[in-house]
């Protein structure tokens, strides 16, 4: 789309989202397809990996954001949430520079990040900190996003160019904390740098026949909440977060055609290198939050006939309903499995849980409920070829679409799943030095590390 046909649709929304007053169905699929225009557009030669990157997160709709955009991450994955009437506001290049921007604070980790330095720094403190570490790197961004040049005069000190959130944060805190007389000191000595010029003008002035449009620019930016801006990053669910880089690696690398963008080389290498988390440590997180069908109880009432003080009503009971699948054919030798499972037993062992074991090569070979880990077979069937499709149709001929399917594999298989996973949440541990032979991985990936 032309950017005019775009500033004609966005601006057509927006009126009807102002007299709406409200987000109805019509004009939240308005919304969404407007964001589709941005997206699409972001798939050429320049933007491609922030466009394939988008392609694979899920995008809703939240009009009581306090900024155009937001990331959350929960047990479904990596989830971008846009303000409709915040982004309509914006040219085509402003909100892809608005999406840019998030992806920036994701692949630089500022979430998890943020969350260590509460208490070290003010909130507002860390939310420009996070913004000026990436905005340098971001050209057309929108009004409200605060710069290297706007933050600099806001605390009456030049900040250097390339710093780290955490260094702004630092920086940012001492000028903010430093006498008048010592600023004006320093103010003084950034005139005398063969950086600063008097001769340019501040940002927040206007040029010749632009007042209008600052103007404009003025009231999207009124609309800006620095300070809960990134407030959505609470909402992110602690497993998942302990998690994060291993759900933007493969989205990462699903989205390398090319160069890396400037500012994101270091972020994109640490991901390519860091050792992946432990499976324990996943497993772990994701224990105890499998739902089973619910328990009576006399603190709450039935549901159908509430006035009826003798029928029980019921809660959820939670418990851990594991699969685990070994891939007979692999590198899985029966000491390694053996020790897994008692990892996995000893992590389980205060909550309410069932086990399966399903061997499987080619075919599925053997499946059994587990009550102990010494129950465990030691000897394996099958030591064929390898197909995953098999305990995925076990999985869904069986009803265990609520469970938890932990893979001990050693990656090769099929390139294409034949049977569509039902289940929510699965785990790969790689027991050999392969890589996943799957083109369209389900779940997470891990790797086991064995004892020397």
């Amino acid at each position: 789309m032309k950017p005019q046909g775009y500033d004609k649709k966005r601006k057509n929304l927006k009126a009807d989202l102002e007299k709406a007053g409200k987000l109805d169905e019509g004009l939240k699929a308005r919304s969404m397809d407007l964001l589709g225009d941005i997206v699409f557009s972001m798939l050429n030669k320049n933007d491609n990996f922030f466009g394939s990157f988008m392609v694979q997160v899920d995008r809703s709709l939240d009009a009581s954001l306090p900024t155009g955009a937001g990331i959350r991450l929960n047990l479904s994955g990596i989830q971008f949430v846009f303000n409709p009437s915040m982004m309509a506001d914006l040219t085509i290049k402003q909100a892809k520079a608005e999406i840019k921007h998030q992806i920036y604070h994701l692949i630089n980790g500022h979430i998890t990040r943020k969350k260590d330095l509460r208490g070290v720094y003010e909130n507002r403190i860390l939310n420009l900190a996070a913004d000026i570490a990436i905005d340098q790197y971001i050209d057309d961004l929108p009004p409200w996003e605060p710069t290297l040049l706007s933050v600099s005069e806001a605390v009456g000190r030049r900040l250097p160019e390339g710093l780290s959130m955490e260094a702004y944060a630092e920086l940012i805190k001492k000028a903010l904390e430093q006498p008048e007389e010592d600023a004006s000191q320093d103010e003084e000595d950034e005139k005398e740098s063969p950086a600063y010029s008097e001769d340019e003008p501040p940002e927040s002035e206007n040029k010749d026949g632009e007042s209008d449009e600052s103007a404009e620019d003025e009231d999207k930016a009124a609309k800006h909440d620095e300070n809960r801006c990134h407030e959505i990053w609470e909402m992110s669910e602690e497993a998942v977060m302990e998690a994060q880089d291993d759900l933007i690696r493969g989205i990462v690398q699903k989205s390398m055609r090319g160069e890396i963008p400037d500012g994101l080389e270091e972020a994109v290498d640490r991901l390519r290198q860091s050792p992946e988390l432990p499976w324990q440590k996943i497993l772990r997180n994701l224990a105890g939050t499998i739902p089973a069908p619910y328990r009576k109880t006399v603190t709450r009432k039935n549901r159908r006939q509430p006035d009826r003080l003798d029928l029980r009503g019921s809660l959820p009971r939670y418990e851990t309903r594991l699969v685990v699948a070994v891939d007979t054919s692999g590198s899985m030798d029966s000491v390694d499995l053996r020790k897994a499972v008692n990892e996995i037993f000893e992590m389980l062992k205060n909550t309410r849980h069932k086990v399966t074991i399903i061997e499987c090569d080619a075919k599925l070979q053997r499946a059994y409920e587990l009550e102990r880990p010494s129950d465990m077979k030691t000897v394996f069937k099958g030591r064929g070829g390898t197909k995953f499709s098999p305990v995925f149709k076990y999985i869904r001929e069986h009803d265990l679409r609520n469970a938890l399917l932990v893979y001990f594999t050693d990656g090769g298989g099929e390139e294409v799943l034949e049977e569509k996973p039902v289940n929510k949440n699965t785990l790969w541990v790689l027991t050999g030095k392969k890589e996943m032979s799957l083109k369209d991985v389900p779940g997470r990936v891990s790797r086991l590390v064995r004892a020397d």
